[in-house]
């Protein structure tokens, strides 16, 4: 049991080391070999605490393709609210129809929304009726 505990605490220590001069940057540097610890996982770690990932910014009521192919949708922020019914749209698809990932009501207010759910065939937007909101939309 202690050599399992010192063979983690080691492996640990190796992933602090390459994530200490990954993180300085936010870009990663050599990937360490250790036993049991993915190069995968250690990028996942990196992203995750340096952030990543793109972002849309919307402001008027159209139709908007995000991203085409697969993806994850991370977030919409609200900036501005909408009014008179206005509502986003969030389409897993290249276009304005298909399935739909999420209904917004953008008139209910200033709000971050975490999604954080993946597409598949792409991801659109489309703002409608009456005044449109000023939106962000964070993804990978």
């Amino acid at each position: 049991m202690l050599r399992r505990l010192a063979a983690a605490a080691a492996a640990l220590l190796a992933v602090l080391l390459w994530a200490s001069a990954s993180f300085a940057a936010c870009t990663p540097t050599t990937t360490p070999n250790t036993s049991g610890v993915t190069a995968n996982s250690q990028l996942e770690l990196l992203e995750l605490i340096c952030g990543g990932g793109s972002y849309a910014h919307i402001a008027s009521n159209t139709t908007t393709t995000v991203k085409s192919g697969a993806g994850v949708l991370q977030s919409i922020t609200i900036n501005t609210k909408g009014a008179s019914a206005n509502v986003a749209t969030v389409y897993d698809n290249t276009a304005g129809s298909g399935t739909v990932i999420a209904v917004i009501d953008t008139t209910a207010g200033v709000v971050s929304l975490p999604f954080n759910v993946n597409f598949s065939t792409g991801l659109t937007i489309v703002t409608a009726t009456g005044t449109a909101p000023d939106i962000t939309v964070a993804y990978k």
